[in-house]
């Protein structure tokens, strides 16, 4: 299987973040699937890690797409754009 991953994403396995925003990027990489979940007939948690996995070829996931969307969670996270605030839904509220 071959990935496709510029040279940037690459370096971006070595970078290093605090615990806080590492949590704060696993909510919004969270928050993110769970919208592709409602707008598709994606798996669970089960299809998540599998998109996760790692190639020990090149140590980064077998799915570049994944890679990306972890790496724009965790640029949010460390800009502070990551809304981690628990809110109450309004079960009145139609969800799009």
């Amino acid at each position: 299987m071959s990935t496709n991953f510029t040279e940037q994403e690459i370096k971006a396995k070595d970078e290093s973040i605090t615990v806080f925003e590492a949590f704060k990027a696993t909510f919004e990489y969270m928050k993110n699937y769970k919208e592709i979940i409602h707008s598709t007939s994606s798996g669970g948690v089960d299809t998540v890690l599998s998109w996760m996995s790692i190639l020990k070829s090149d140590d980064l996931p077998a799915d570049p797409a994944v890679w990306e969307d972890w790496l724009e969670c965790v640029r949010k996270a460390k800009n502070n754009e990551v809304d981690i605030e628990f809110k109450l839904s309004n079960p009145n509220e139609t969800q799009s």
